[in-house]
């Protein structure tokens, strides 16, 4: 990621240099990614996960706050070549930092507890399986759209940077929120049930972009981030923890199954969507006389990709019950005290 401050600054403009460190920063982080989860699998025990999870994605959704601070008032006030060095020598710093803080980090050995790895193993689990094929279509059909709904708003709707960073603070600050109810709840329903949750706010939130207009876009974005806060939080609170309930005592193969069907599905939708983005751009597409922009086709095919995810979900077996308290305040009393 430091090589992008570099690349603005003697404006090395070639879109493959960008594409190349997008490309190697990928296929790490996916690497990183599967340890992390498999580590902190064996590190924090099974009932203190929601917990760990609620913190960390609180800490993640404080610093949003920040730099979407940060970012919106660098492209509105610096444009051009200087605000993207700003912001490209952030990036720079927080990765020689996220560096120097794993340096000092002590991860316990569990060599003693590795058994053989084998990647057929969680293959051969049906229910593992059924999750696999959950979060392949899931990932697919996010990477397929996930860099053009910004995308649209900007170029298409000619939306500020102002908006987008407000909207950005906006789904940190209710996040936080959420996080914390989650936190509660998800412990006596269940990661499945939360994750269907959040699958099913998501996927409605689409809707707000298939209806933007240019009249409507700022209204529209604002609502988006709500929606974001309540439908993602649910995810990623709720998707590394269903994944670790579901994986046996050999994770790191349940792990790097889990990470092969994210990477492949993930590369190959955002390679379909980008060659679909390129085709529809500028296009306008016709219903019943109404024109509608080319790229709200893709969104158009999200929304079902996504509820198709929720049903694939259904398949899968795990913990979950449902939750229903007839009225405001036995509900709020039920999330907020001490587990039994």
């Amino acid at each position: 990621m430091c090589f992008l401050f570099f690349i603005v600054l003697f404006d090395k403009i070639d879109y493959r240099l960008l594409v190349g460190i997008v490309f190697i920063y990928s296929v790490f982080s996916a690497f990183v990614s599967g340890i992390w989860t498999s580590s902190v699998g064996d590190i924090i025990k099974k009932e203190d996960r929601g917990t760990f999870f609620s913190r960390r994605f609180t800490l993640i959704s404080m610093s949003t706050v920040v730099f979407s601070y940060i970012v919106s008032k660098s492209l509105n006030y610096t444009p051009g070549k200087t605000s993207i060095l700003v912001l490209t020598f952030i990036i720079a710093i927080a990765a020689i930092t996220t560096l120097v803080l794993l340096y000092f980090h002590e991860i316990p050995n569990f060599k003693e507890n590795q058994i053989s790895f084998s990647i057929k193993k969680p293959l051969k689990d049906s229910n593992f399986f059924n999750f696999l094929m959950f979060i392949a279509m899931w990932n697919f059909s996010i990477e397929f759209t996930k860099p053009y709904f910004y995308y649209f708003a900007v170029v298409d709707l000619n939306a500020s940077y102002n908006i987008l960073g407000l909207s950005s603070s906006l789904t940190a600050i209710l996040s936080i929120i959420a996080f914390f109810i989650y936190g509660k709840l998800v412990e006596r329903i269940g990661y499945k049930k939360l994750l269907s949750f959040g699958i099913a706010v998501s996927s409605y939130v689409v809707i707000f972009y298939f209806l933007m207009t240019k009249e409507t876009v700022n209204s529209l974005i604002m609502l988006d981030a709500i929606g974001t806060a309540v439908g993602w939080s649910a995810i990623n609170l709720s998707l590394f923890s269903l994944l670790l309930e579901l994986s046996s005592p050999d994770r790191d193969s349940y792990t790097a199954a889990y990470s092969l069907s994210v990477g492949v599905m993930g590369l190959t939708g955002a390679f379909l969507g980008g060659h679909l983005a390129n085709f529809l751009q500028g296009k306008t597409i016709l219903i019943f006389g109404d024109s509608y922009a080319g790229l709200k086709l893709m969104f158009f095919i999200s929304l079902f990709l996504r509820f198709y995810c929720m049903l694939l979900l259904t398949k899968v077996r795990a913990y979950q019950k449902n939750l229903y308290y007839p009225g405001l305040y036995p509900s709020i009393i039920y999330l907020l005290r001490n587990r039994r």
